[in-house]
């Protein structure tokens, strides 16, 4: 009876425990639940059951069994009623378990298909407080992707929380579109760059969809293609930035040919606006008709297929990977027409397909104004606009040709302006350009239009006559170019005196090209420069022998210095009142090893042009200045020392040193050294000379006017520089008993003496002479009536001689 009354119990308590789970159940999970019927049919069939098993064990104590009996009856309806119910809920219940299965599978595949996908899934639910609003999500699902999107694992990343993963989904404004999305159920797409290092991405795409109270997220990985569009927007940016600011006209055009667009520069030339054209027009709008037809016809020809007058023309070329580049004339809107050159390319897409056309123009007037510009730069001289050496070569090559053909002659002087240095340094640079203006102005005034000046550089010009039928006819223009160019020229206001030096050559006497008659042509103008200058000389075969030779001393000249080929003699100067020897002068003299004795007549005027004369000069000043003291030791008194100075040497700003060094380095007293310099370089530079004289007077030697009467002759020009004496030039003296000459000695000595000046008559040869100076009060004499000029170890012994005659005649 225990074990019968144990076992009722626990069937009892058994019966209501499951009893009360399906209540349960059926109450927590209503929501979830379908069929929730046949739980409280089964809970109510068990708690029944239960009941009539206690009753068996209430009945062995009290008999109860009206009770016992309506349990069981209680029991019986709910056995009934769940058999008779159950059958027709079977069907229901098998569909329910077939969805359940349906659902495990298509669980499966959602599961195989998220992780298998390139993007990022996440499902979240949401985390309410107790006033039920969202405070977060927590992630119940995560793809492969989508936890490797942060670095972690489904498994570890699922159950956490939002804010904990991604951060910056509170800060950025996340987390309230999310709960908007739950709220609205309206799902969201946005793209954002992400900026957090726990995110393996620079730029998102979220898709954003609400699931139940939750919401599904699809991440996509967009930062290659982001970083792409980036690039592609800077390089679209830079293009359009090129186009827009590109100087030249720019059409793009669609496939069609229609206008898509013109930048700026090509309204400017078009002077159409780019909403008058875009859209609405073609490049034929801006084409003659009749010009696109002829290039129709040519294209047509030269491809072998037809190709009519429309956008073709602009295109087949491009259309076959060609750039078709063609002079065009533009009609512009006010109907005004522009020359260009447009080249025609094809725009392709990523595949290589054409999409579209360019158009690049490039207006060829100012092209063409601008080669023509650089021609005239490279054939013309800049300050004056004279043709060039290029230009020159081209004339004269035509001139020679004419000149063959006609029997004729053709003439080339080479013009130079006299002193044009001096004037340069001493009036300035700007003065010297106006008068190169003004003298390449003159000569073309002067000759005809069909002749031709150029400008060889400095202040060489060339001549270029055409057409020459005798040598008389070119000469007559050498001597009116030389009249003309004798003409002062005035700038700022003042008046310049100047002159020119010609040298002239005709072909084909003269030369068979344009080298050989610049070069004879630059001989005869050196010759001109020699015979005193304003003038012209027409080269000759004599002036090209002496050329020669010219060119030969130059170049023995240029090393005589250093080979120690000079000597310098010394002639001695006799006082008329004593008639004993007061000062020797230094003169050179060259023993050449290659061309034996070269006088200075020959070799001067070639070391004044090449500027050898300084070194020369300078070296003839310091051995003088040593002989001298050498001799002043030998005959126990001083005697003045008498040395020339070229006009280059007078131009040397050091040249006050270079007396000052000769004498410190010879100890002969200043007093006793004489400087001969000539009267031109007085006339043409003289404020230069004032500067140098006065130097140089500042150092003690006295100054001396050599070969005066052969240059301009100007008595102020003496009074201002305060010479100390004047030497009557050679040529005066030789022909002293002819006049003029003896009157011009005369006067020379009449004024010196007015002006308490010393007069030393040089060239001095015969006795005659001695005594018409004499009678005429010259101061002192030299020549060869006295002596000849000797070398210094024979210098002594001359002076004694002189002296010893003088004193025998007072005696």
């Amino acid at each position: 009876m225990a074990l019968h009354v144990v076992s009722d119990l626990l069937i009892f308590l058994s019966s209501m425990a499951v009893a009360t789970t399906f209540a349960v159940m059926r109450f927590r999970y209503r929501k979830d639940i379908f069929m929730g019927s046949i739980f409280i049919a089964f809970g109510a069939l068990f708690a029944a059951c239960g009941l009539t098993y206690l009753m068996d064990v209430i009945l062995f104590w009290k008999p109860l069994y009206s009770l016992a009996g309506d349990i069981k009856l209680v029991a019986a309806l709910a056995a009934v009623l769940t058999a008779t119910i159950l059958p027709f809920l079977a069907p229901r219940l098998g569909r329910l378990l077939a969805k359940a299965r349906t659902s495990k599978q298509n669980e499966q595949y959602f599961l195989a298909v998220s992780n298998s996908s390139s993007d990022s899934f996440y499902i979240l639910q949401s985390v309410r407080n107790e006033a039920k609003k969202i405070v977060d999500f927590r992630f119940v699902f995560a793809n492969s992707n989508g936890a490797s999107l942060v670095s972690s694992t489904p498994a570890k990343l699922v159950g956490q929380l939002l804010s904990t993963i991604f951060p910056f989904n509170r800060t950025d404004g996340f987390f309230d579109r999310y709960t908007q999305v739950v709220h609205s159920g309206i799902p969201l797409t946005e793209e954002f760059p992400v900026e957090s290092a726990d995110v393996n991405a620079t730029w998102l795409r979220h898709q954003i969809i609400k699931v139940d109270d939750g919401i599904a997220i699809t991440a996509t990985d967009i930062s290659a293609k982001k970083h792409a569009e980036i690039k592609l927007g800077k390089t679209l940016a830079f293009s359009r930035s090129l186009i827009d600011n590109s100087p030249f006209p720019i059409l793009a055009l669609e496939l069609d040919g229609t206008i898509r667009e013109i930048n700026p520069a090509a309204e400017r030339m078009l002077e159409y606006t780019n909403e008058e054209l875009a859209g609405r027009a073609t490049p034929l709008i801006l084409h003659d008709p009749d010009e696109v037809a002829r290039r129709a016809a040519h294209l047509s020809h030269e491809l072998g297929m037809t190709v009519l007058p429309d956008i073709s023309v602009f295109t087949v070329h491009p259309s076959r990977g060609l750039i078709d580049r063609q002079e065009w004339t533009y009609i512009r809107k006010g109907g005004s027409h522009v020359i260009v050159e447009i080249s025609v390319t094809a725009l392709t897409d990523e595949l290589q397909k054409v999409n579209g056309w360019l158009c690049v123009a490039y207006d060829i007037t100012e092209r063409k104004h601008t080669e023509e510009y650089i021609s005239h730069l490279a054939h013309h001289d800049s300050l004056t606009g004279l043709p060039s050496r290029a230009l020159l070569n081209d004339r004269m090559e035509l001139a020679l040709k004419r000149a063959h053909r006609n029997s004729s002659k053709v003439a080339l002087m080479m013009v130079d302006i006299d002193n044009f240095k001096r004037v340069n340094d001493s009036l300035g640079h700007s003065v010297g350009d106006n008068l190169l203006i003004s003298v390449a102005q003159r000569l073309q005034h002067t000759i005809r239009e069909t002749d031709t000046v150029a400008r060889m550089g400095g202040d060489e010009f060339i001549v270029l006559i055409d057409d020459v039928r005798s040598d008389e006819e070119a000469e007559k223009i050498a001597e009116k170019l030389v009249a003309v160019m004798a003409a002062p020229v005035t700038i700022n206001g003042e008046q310049h005196p100047i002159s020119a030096s010609i040298g002239l050559c005709l072909y084909p006497e003269g030369g068979g090209d344009l080298d050989a008659l610049l070069k004879n042509a630059d001989e005869a103008m050196y010759f001109a420069k020699a015979e005193g200058r304003n003038m012209y000389q027409i080269f000759s075969k004599d002036m090209a022998s002496a050329t020669a030779k010219r060119r030969t001393i130059e170049n023995a000249l240029d090393c005589a210095l250093s080979r120690n080929e000079f000597d310098v003699v010394y002639q001695p100067q006799i006082s008329f009142q004593s008639g004993k020897v007061t000062g020797i002068e230094a003169l050179i003299r060259w023993n050449s090893k290659l061309l034996g004795n070269v006088t200075p007549a020959e070799f001067i005027p070639v070391a004044e042009q090449t500027g050898l004369i300084v070194p020369i000069g300078e070296w003839v000043l310091r051995t003088a200045c040593k002989d001298a003291r050498r001799l002043e030791e030998k005959l126990g008194h001083g005697l003045t020392i008498a040395v020339n100075l070229s006009p280059r040497q007078f131009q040397q700003e050091n040249l006050p040193e270079i007396v000052s060094d000769a004498l410190a380095e010879s100890g002969l007293e200043p007093k006793h050294l004489e400087l001969e310099i000539t009267e031109n370089i007085l006339v043409n530079d003289s404020r230069k000379a004032m500067r140098v004289l006065d130097r140089v007077r500042a150092l003690g030697p006295r100054i001396a006017i050599d070969d005066f009467g052969t240059g301009f002759s100007s008595m102020s020009y003496i009074l201002r520089f305060n010479v100390d004496r004047l030497k009557i030039d050679q040529s005066f003296i030789r022909n002293i008993m002819t006049e003029p000459n003896g009157a011009i000695t005369r006067a020379i000595i009449s004024l010196a003496k007015g002006l308490k000046i010393n007069v030393v008559a040089e060239g001095v040869e015969t006795a005659e002479m001695s005594e018409i100076l004499l009678r005429e009060g010259c101061d002192e004499a030299q020549g060869y009536f006295y002596s000849r000029p000797v070398a210094f170890g024979e210098i002594e012994e001359v002076i004694h001689r002189i002296n010893l005659d003088a004193s025998s005649r007072r005696r």
